[in-house]
């Protein structure tokens, strides 16, 4: 799916002020014991403000255990509101060639991407395209690229819009079935098996 541009100013200044807000009390962290590995700040109800958005890594463990939350301005209060929080969403490390980013964009969705460039012979990258509709975090997008660094026929691409049923696999467009899956129900399994991809 087309993903638009994110918010550069606020995607550059949202690691810093998260740090700043959990540090003076404002944001408490998803869980005491998780690390921030990445934020962003954008709209993401379509209130016109400054929401924000985490990723966090539980300490003690490398991988497959980073969770997302989601905080949302206060109706009334200048107040940031937890609103999501999901552990053990997507995959990551610290480590470069694998750390998670998270970015808000200009049409209010949330994309989170995934990717491990740097071990192994198998190379991928997985994003996942978030939106915020009548109080339901819904992943609408799912794009999934992968590469084998010594076997170079190994290789392909899977782009989906989810909740319109069509994509993109391999240069040729494809039709699926239309899901609205919740967050907290995800399997990268949907998206894969959607790409004809067996995980």
């Amino acid at each position: 799916m087309i993903i638009p541009k994110p918010l550069a100013k606020w995607r550059m200044a949202a690691p810093f002020l998260c740090a700043t807000l959990i540090l003076f009390g404002y944001v408490p962290s998803a869980r005491a014991e998780d690390s921030i590995v990445d934020a962003a700040m954008g709209d993401i109800d379509g209130d016109g403000r400054q929401d924000l958005a985490i990723l966090t890594l539980p300490t003690g463990k490398s991988r497959n255990d980073v969770g997302i939350a989601v905080y949302l301005r206060d109706p009334t209060l200048p107040t940031l509101k937890r609103t999501i929080l999901l552990p053990a969403r997507f995959w990551g490390t610290s480590s470069a060639g694998q750390q998670p980013q998270i970015a808000i964009l200009e049409n209010r969705s949330i994309t989170v991407h995934t990717e491990n460039m740097a071990f192994g012979r198998e190379h991928w990258e997985r994003t996942y395209t978030l939106v915020w509709r009548n109080a339901r975090m819904l992943v609408a997008g799912f794009t999934y690229t992968f590469n084998d660094t010594i076997d170079h026929d190994q290789a392909g691409s899977c782009d989906l819009n989810l909740l319109t049923g069509r994509g993109i696999r391999n240069g040729e467009q494809i039709t699926t079935g239309r899901q609205r899956i919740d967050l907290a129900d995800w399997d990268d399994s949907f998206g894969l098996s959607a790409c004809g991809i067996e995980g």
